[in-house]
């Protein structure tokens, strides 16, 4: 089992740590690699069971875009064999078509998956979330400066079905991006620990069974937090 980690120097926000972490506890045995900003990603030159990056501020979203604009074509190639990626946060705005800043500015992401993000950074969205992901409720936070717009709402390939919260946008009921395995969402949590019996469905999905630790505790906080987010006299 070989993961590699993308800039975990500056993706790392958000507690998105923990999930550097839980794979670490999932994977004792793992190789874990944590490429540098300034490196070449391992999964670009050989195989990679799992690739991860968690969110950044914006500045350095806009240097990770930087670094990886010339390895759009190698990086889309991967997507489309079915390599594994798990993004959350603002991580998958890199691979959108343009993000655009409250001053006007567009910045061109690599083009991969056709949306465009809008930021407003003096408006902060913070929400409690709880999804459908096929049948499995998801349980989550939001907190984000942007929102994001797929060029084609209809065909999207999202992740998730809105329960509670918003999705890609205050408009959208579909969050997140699920193509082929790649996997990419705003909800954090972190996803995988909040989410137990959602991270055994997707690892078997990838198949890469999953035995997860002290599984019964993070059922038993999966319910209670899934009651408690369900009631609509909850807030964030």
């Amino acid at each position: 089992m070989k993961i590699e980690i993308l800039y975990p120097e500056i993706a790392n926000l958000f507690g998105e740590i923990g999930h550097q972490m839980f794979l670490q506890l999932l994977f004792p045995k793992a190789q874990i690699i944590r490429t540098q900003l300034l490196a070449r990603p391992t999964f670009l030159d050989e195989q990679v069971d799992l690739i991860f990056m968690g969110p950044t501020s914006e500045n350095s979203q806009e240097k990770i875009i930087q670094v990886l604009r010339p390895l759009k074509e190698k990086i889309e190639e991967r997507i489309h064999a079915g390599d594994r990626f798990f993004f959350t946060g603002n991580a998958m705005e890199v691979l959108g078509t343009s993000i655009l800043t409250d001053e006007g500015r567009s910045i061109q992401g690599l083009g991969i998956f056709e949306m465009e993000s809008r930021r407003q950074m003096m408006h902060r969205l913070t929400e409690l979330y709880v999804g459908m992901y096929d049948d499995l409720q998801v349980v989550g936070t939001k907190t984000q400066f942007t929102q994001n717009y797929p060029l084609d709402p209809e065909t999207f390939p999202y992740l998730m079905k809105t329960v509670r919260g918003f999705g890609m946008n205050k408009q959208l009921e579909g969050e997140g991006i699920h193509f082929h395995h790649f996997v990419g969402t705003y909800v954090l949590g972190p996803l995988l620990i909040l989410n137990p019996l959602f991270t055994e469905r997707l690892f078997e999905e990838w198949g890469i069974p999953v035995t997860l630790p002290h599984r019964n505790t993070l059922l038993e906080a999966y319910d209670i937090r899934l009651k408690g987010y369900l009631n609509p006299k909850s807030y964030a």
